[in-house]
Parts: structure tokens; sequence; C-alpha cells
């Protein structure tokens, strides 16, 4: 069972695969994406990512302390990728 979670300026995907081989996958357009963790992030607490009426939970294997900087890293890398380029900001 595995799960990965790829950010690119243009969309982030999360793929799944779990201990029977079945695959799923989420994109997204990373501009619009929301990332929600409740706050104080406890066993129970979940990221979900949200956009546009979809949503799918990451990270449940993590443990709270894991999911909390796994959030905060993902925030921040969403808020770079949302920031256009000086290559992008010129054509």
């Amino acid at each position: 069972t595995y799960e990965t979670v790829h950010l690119t300026d243009r969309q982030l995907t999360v793929d799944r695969r779990n201990h029977w081989g079945e695959h799923k996958q989420w994109t997204f357009q990373p501009y619009w994406l929301n990332v929600d963790l409740k706050e104080p992030v406890e066993h129970d607490s979940q990221i979900r990512l949200r956009s546009h009426g979809r949503s799918v939970t990451v990270g449940s294997f993590l443990a709270p302390e894991e999911r909390a900087d796994f959030a905060a890293a993902l925030r921040t890398a969403l808020a770079e990728a949302r920031q256009p380029t000086l290559n992008q900001a010129a054509e």
C-alpha cells in the first residue's frame, strides 16, 4: 500500500495503490486547491484536499505530527506553485 502526491505548477496528482494492487488517481488544479487539517491535530485528524466540489483524504497512515508537517509543507509548495515564474511573467 502506498500513496504519492506529485505537484507541478499545472496540477497536483494523488496516486494511491492498495495492498490488492488497485490503483486510484485524483488530479487537481493547484491554484484552487485547499488543504484542510483540523487544528489542533489529533489522532483522528485528516488532511483533506478540496477543490471545486471534489475532495480526497491523504496521509491517513501518518502520525498526527507528521500530518501537520505534511500539510504545512504542501501549503508552502502550493503557494510557490501559484506564483508565476519570471519566464511566465515575460510571456
